[in-house]
């Protein structure tokens, strides 16, 4: 019984292991410039869908504006993938007895991160799915794949690229 309870979490990690180093901080690279090039067009493309509030949260000085960014996505980063991912995928993996499909909790944390983000945020689905679920599945999947703290520098990494972008597209 205490070996099934420790290996809850085996498929988990914090760090990706001592040899995935180079592996896993080219994903992450890889995941920052796809997410951020995405977010960008998404965010050009249904400019007129934006409130007026999400223009001005881009538009405003750059530099307070990006550290407040990096630290959300850490705690988004916390909440999501270190908290409620963590949780189902221990717990489906007591229920199963096994590892559950790689898909599914990605989807899961996902699509809940994309309810509690997007919600009133813009009418279009589309929108919704390029700007919030498409990068939350992403960060998922590092997590699932390379570790925690790659999904994390991924995710604070992408807003190295998306808050001065949109501070020039969306002005």
């Amino acid at each position: 019984m205490i070996s099934a309870r420790t290996s809850v979490f085996a498929d988990l990690q914090l760090m990706p292991a001592a040899v995935r180093w180079t592996a896993a901080a080219a994903a992450a690279a890889i995941a920052a410039v796809g997410v951020s090039a995405i977010v960008i067009a998404a965010d050009v493309a249904f400019r007129s869908h934006l409130t007026a509030d999400y223009v001005a949260q881009y538009t405003s000085a750059l530099m307070p504006r990006i550290g407040f960014r990096i630290l959300a996505s850490a705690f988004e980063e916390v909440k999501w993938r270190l908290g409620l991912m963590t949780l189902l995928i221990g717990v489906a993996r007591l229920a199963l007895g096994r590892r559950p499909p790689d898909w599914f909790f990605i989807g899961v944390i996902a699509f809940v991160q994309v309810c509690n983000v997007a919600d009133g945020l813009v009418a279009a689905p589309v929108y919704g799915t390029l700007r919030f679920f498409l990068p939350g599945g992403v960060w998922g999947w590092l997590y699932w794949r390379h570790g925690w703290l790659t999904a994390l520098a991924a995710h604070a990494g992408c807003h190295l690229i998306i808050d001065p972008a949109l501070l020039i597209v969306l002005s």
